[in-house]
């Protein structure tokens, strides 16, 4: 009696696995399609905030209207040497 309940339960996997397997195989394409597209992604341009060789980590932005930059997602002003905000428009 065990190995019938157990031989319906593989056929009832089996029928859903038949069921299922047309979006499980384009879900795993999809998945590994994105993780193909990032793998070849090139890195990000250095910028002259960037050290020789590696990247800072910090985004520059320039104000494309008045030319200053900014660093940062929250526009922290970036400054010069002599603490003013550069700006080069």
């Amino acid at each position: 009696m065990k190995q019938r309940l157990a031989d319906i339960g593989l056929w009832l996997l089996l029928l859903r696995w038949r069921d299922i397997w047309p979006i499980a195989s384009v879900l795993i394409a999809s998945v590994a399609g994105l993780l193909m597209a990032l793998a070849i992604m090139p890195p990000p341009p250095h910028d002259d905030t960037d050290p020789p060789g590696e990247r800072s980590g910090l985004h520059l932005y320039i104000d494309h209207r008045t030319g200053c930059h900014y660093l940062g997602r929250n526009a922290t002003p970036r400054l010069d040497k002599d603490g003013k905000h550069i700006c080069t428009g």
